[in-house]
């Protein structure tokens, strides 16, 4: 079986709350293609997942040496890191990662950062500039994704507008919807219990979105089913704090 086929499935157990079926599958597609580098970030992403952190961390690190500092692999470095609570490291991940990516802007912000308070200013940092980038593209006429929107809101801990967004996205069915429950840029208005926020409080936007949602689950789960490689494209393609960064495939990860 094709390893990219095996990653999607992987995605898919790993959105159908099955982590330990997909991190089986992720390995599975790194030994029919070890150089495959989004069989290796998945897998790591899969480990951080399980709680499995410094393996996972491991694993980053060694996709983000051989593959020349993929930005993904960096990210997830930089998340494990996080929650572990070494934060000097996570953060210095996190700054290899934005170099990664091409993005210089943070360089400042990096200069001064220290501990969780430092870490935390960043991600508000980047989730405002990636809205700020969304705002510029409206107005330009370009096509803005809500789901970007309301995961950049959900960052910043603004429940009314990531909800309010969400319900826009949901409205679209996007296939990225299918990994709600386990992308941590939602962690900042999840319920106390670490279950998906929109289930929790009060609110207009919460309260539509969480009627949109109980309508379109089963349809998006489906969708994700019908078309792993999609999928992967529209939910896979960021680092684990949520970013967009570009794929790499070669040279990979053995």
């Amino acid at each position: 079986m094709q390893s990219e086929l095996l990653t999607a499935y992987a995605l898919m157990k790993w959105a159908a709350g099955e982590p330990q079926a997909a991190l089986e599958l992720a390995r599975a597609a790194r030994d029919v293609d070890p150089l495959n580098i989004d069989a290796a970030v998945r897998e790591a992403d899969l480990l951080a997942a399980l709680g499995r952190l410094e393996a996972a961390a491991r694993l980053y690190e060694r996709v983000a040496r051989n593959a020349d500092g993929d930005a993904r692999a960096l990210f997830g470095l930089a998340e494990a890191r996080r929650r572990q609570g070494r934060f000097d490291e996570a953060l210095a991940a996190r700054r290899l990662a934005y170099l990664a990516a091409g993005d210089t802007a943070f360089e400042p912000l990096f200069a001064r950062a220290r501990g969780p308070a430092g870490y935390d200013d960043v991600v508000r940092a980047a989730a405002r500039d990636d809205l700020d980038r969304m705002r510029a593209r409206r107005e330009g006429g370009g096509y803005v994704s809500p789901l970007d929107a309301a995961r950049a809101w959900a960052q910043l801990g603004d429940a009314e507008q990531a909800f309010g967004y969400l319900a826009a996205a949901l409205d679209e069915r996007s296939a990225g919807l299918a990994l709600l429950d386990v992308d941590p840029a939602w962690d900042r208005v999840r319920g106390d219990d670490g279950s998906p926020g929109w289930w929790h409080g009060s609110g207009s936007a919460r309260d539509e979105a969480r009627i949109r949602w109980r309508r379109t689950d089963n349809a998006t789960r489906r969708r994700l089913k019908q078309g792993g490689s999609s999928a992967e494209r529209d939910a896979g393609c960021c680092g684990p704090d949520g970013r967009r960064v570009a794929r790499r495939r070669r040279p990979g990860v053995r």
